[in-house]
């Protein structure tokens, strides 16, 4: 047996590292838009030639969690009167709906990292089996099937999940590594057109690196509408190796090298 296994294994372990408690990283959910008209209009967003979202929360009047993304009418073109922050008393929302009657429009929904809560706005943050996404659509009713899906930058790189909403309700998705994803480029089109072949974004039981993490939704012509009252996103902070875990691993390494003399 090697000697120097057990050592490795240990390394392994410290490598990994203990995850702290998921952590509240995005929340939307409150009193936000202050003007006497009671609603916000959304930015339409985009992306920068980088590829990086513009953002579509409101600049005036509104005091909630910065939002990026887009909205993409598919043909035809179309307003934006309804894609808007609306408010609700206590319970603003976020309400998605084209002025389009004819043709479909696609919502894009993101939260950067830059704008985290509980220190997680640094480092390598992800989702692991404790970690949760809430999602409360009080109005989400005969969208398409690439509608209703879960969104993630891991890096530099875009994913989105396989069909998680299907109606209206307050959903809470306990375990996101568990969910197929698809390579994604909202920067060429928002539209996921039915994606078909899953490619693997966990590693080590867990997805690492998340930079952004959101919605996509598609409105079927101006008779629907998305109307999104609370999000909660729970994630973790996945700690980079220690010292000793270094350490461990490099030893092997001297060792060989001195019997190589």
């Amino acid at each position: 047996m090697n000697p120097f296994l057990p050592l490795v294994g240990s390394a392994a372990v410290l490598l990994a590292g203990p995850l702290s408690a998921a952590t509240l990283a995005v929340a939307f959910g409150g009193n936000y838009v202050t003007n006497a008209n009671g609603s916000q209009t959304l930015q339409e967003g985009g992306f920068t030639p980088g590829g990086d979202p513009l953002q579509i929360s409101p600049a005036a009047n509104y005091t909630g969690p910065v939002i990026h993304g887009r909205m993409q009418v598919f043909s035809g073109t179309s307003g934006n009167a309804n894609y808007r922050i609306l408010n609700n008393g206590d319970l603003d929302r976020i309400e998605l709906k084209t002025s389009d009657a004819v043709n479909n429009t696609g919502f894009l929904i993101l939260f950067r990292q830059e704008n985290f809560l509980n220190g997680l706005n640094t480092g390598n943050v992800g989702f692991d089996s404790t970690s949760s996404l809430r999602l409360n659509n009080v109005i989400y009713a005969n969208q398409t099937a690439d509608s209703g899906r879960i969104v993630l930058r891991q890096g530099t790189t875009y994913y989105i999940s396989e069909r998680v909403y299907t109606a209206l309700g307050d959903v809470t998705t306990p375990n996101l590594t568990t969910l197929s994803y698809f390579a994604y480029d909202p920067a060429t089109t928002i539209d996921p057109n039915s994606p078909t072949t899953a490619v693997s974004i966990v590693s080590g039981g867990m997805i690492q690196n998340v930079t952004e993490v959101g919605f996509y939704f598609e409105a079927q012509n101006s008779a629907n509408a998305i109307r999104i009252q609370d999000i909660a996103i729970n994630m973790v902070a996945i700690p980079e190796p220690t010292a000793a875990a270094l350490l461990a691993l490099a030893a092997p390494l001297c060792l060989r090298r001195r019997r190589r003399r």
